[in-house]
């Protein structure tokens, strides 16, 4: 395991929300309406739409796709792909942390978002998993120096062997050691 700087990504699959009520992290970042939830450093939105909801708050960096760039929003200086706000948020996630944690990441469970009710605008639930995406994945977790470790109840055969994954348990007691 990487002893460097440590951050949690948020998706928002159903997943996340065991996660919630944990203490701080030194840096987190999180997808869309994630302030409503828990309070992070970094929020990265992908739809025009979310980024237009979104109210900027004190202390906190907003990040989107050159196109939706806004008053408070703006890019990455990355030349990367990323394709939703839970990929970009691992590519900031990535220039700010050796060591970074993705919780709610339910991808090949569930295509649903804790806050769905928030996303009038769509007809359907958009699905979350894709060969792009998993590509972009396996790019960051082979990459020297940095690990990447995704928290859930199962395993996900289609990250690969390159991939870490530890269960919410184990999890939850590394928070518990590295706050006392």
């Amino acid at each position: 395991m990487s002893s460097g700087k440590k951050a949690i990504v948020w998706f928002n699959g159903p997943s996340a929300r065991q996660f919630w009520d944990i203490d701080p992290f030194p840096i987190e970042i999180g997808c869309n309406f994630i302030e409503q939830r828990r309070s992070v450093q970094h929020v990265c939105a992908f739809d025009q739409q979310c980024v237009d909801l979104i109210q900027a708050q004190q202390h906190v960096h907003y990040w989107t796709r050159p196109r939706c760039v806004n008053g408070h929003f703006r890019a990455p200086e990355t030349t990367e792909p990323y394709h939703d706000s839970g990929t970009l948020a691992l590519r900031v996630a990535h220039g700010l942390a050796d060591h970074v944690y993705v919780l709610g990441c339910d991808w090949g469970e569930s295509d649903g978002s804790v806050f769905d009710d928030q996303y009038t605008w769509r007809a359907h639930q958009p699905g979350k998993q894709s060969n792009a995406k998993l590509k972009i994945i396996h790019t960051m977790a082979k990459q020297e120096h940095k690990t990447l470790t995704f928290v859930h109840e199962r395993p996900k055969a289609y990250f690969g062997a390159e991939v870490k994954w530890i269960g919410p348990k184990r999890f939850l007691e590394l928070v518990q050691d590295w706050t006392l």
